[in-house]
């Protein structure tokens, strides 16, 4: 079950009667890992927050969400247990509409209105 991790786990779980939180995080060097919170009765708190924290992660011109000073901030939190799995797919990421110029778009304009174009034929 672990190793579908990737695929079968949502990015964050909340059991909300027990208080407990599953965050699902990505680190660097290519691996998963699901953190486990026991939070109790700041579940849904915690929830909310790593959930307004993906959003702006993974999403294009937004401000950020400054709910982690108001609420509770995850990062402060020692998690009851971290389980690593193995990764099926891309890492999500943020995709911006606009693209990087192509090589085409970034060379040398001809100078003195001189195209390199071939000429029309009439």
């Amino acid at each position: 079950m672990i190793e579908e991790a990737d695929d079968s786990w949502p990015d964050l779980l909340l059991l909300l009667e027990p208080g407990r939180l599953v965050v699902k995080k990505y680190s660097p060097d290519g691996a998963g890992q699901l953190w486990f919170y026991e939070l109790g009765d700041d579940a849904l708190l915690g929830f909310t927050g790593e959930l307004l924290a993906r959003l702006w992660e993974r999403s294009v011109q937004t401000e950020r969400f400054y709910f982690d000073i108001y609420g509770l901030d995850l990062d402060e939190v020692e998690p009851a247990s971290i389980i690593e799995f193995p990764l099926l797919r891309f890492q999500p990421f943020r995709t911006p509409l606009w693209r990087a110029p192509t090589e085409y778009e970034n060379r040398e304009q001809p100078h003195n209105g001189e195209s390199d174009a071939a000429p029309l034929e009439p």
